[in-house]
């Protein structure tokens, strides 16, 4: 079962990005759960052993993710009938994997939702970190001048409120409510 925190951000995804056919969109899921129905040509080994026992052709279970145990996976739902490997006509397919420098990640939802807006609306553009936080402190800036020259206006309409008395600034608190 999933921690509830994960739950929550899988609800947040079915919400915002929709399903299909009863499946969402976007899941997160644990690596370490993951299998999938394939065909192919598989090996089959003595149990805890290296010993070779034969070579298997047909359809098996798999783990899904073997090169990256334990996990958080962010996933997209996917067509996969031209996929003649799997035997399921729908797949999640992997976008994101939680870690850094090889180290486990614990997903947040502002980070899953970048994530999807980023893949959703890509663009040829390359956006850096720096160049998000470098628009939002733009942003930044241009509401701070705006207030600014809001108050230092000789007659603003918050200044008069504040003069007939019917706004009232709170010490401590940044925001201004009427009476």
């Amino acid at each position: 079962m999933l921690p509830a925190y994960i739950q929550d951000i899988n609800e947040k995804l079915v919400k915002r990005f929709g399903s299909q056919e009863g499946n969402p969109n976007f899941r997160l899921s644990w690596t370490t759960d993951q299998t999938e129905k394939r065909f192919g040509e598989f090996e089959e080994f003595l149990e805890g052993t290296d010993i070779f026992l034969r070579s298997f052709k047909g359809l098996r279970e798999v783990p899904k993710y073997p090169f990256k145990p334990d996990r958080w996976v962010l996933e997209k739902f996917t067509d996969a009938t031209k996929n003649s490997e799997l035997a399921n006509s729908y797949s999640y397919e992997p976008f994101w994997i939680f870690e850094k420098d090889e180290t486990y990640q614990e997903p947040i939802w502002k980070a899953v939702e970048f994530l999807v807006h980023k893949f959703l609306f890509a663009t040829k553009e390359k956006v850096t970190a720096k160049d998000i936080a470098k628009r939002e402190q733009e942003e930044m800036d241009k509401e701070v001048d705006f207030y600014y020259d809001y108050f230092e206006n000789e007659s603003p309409y918050l200044a008069s409120q504040f003069s007939h008395g019917t706004a009232v600034f709170i010490s401590g608190d940044e925001k201004c409510r009427k009476t």
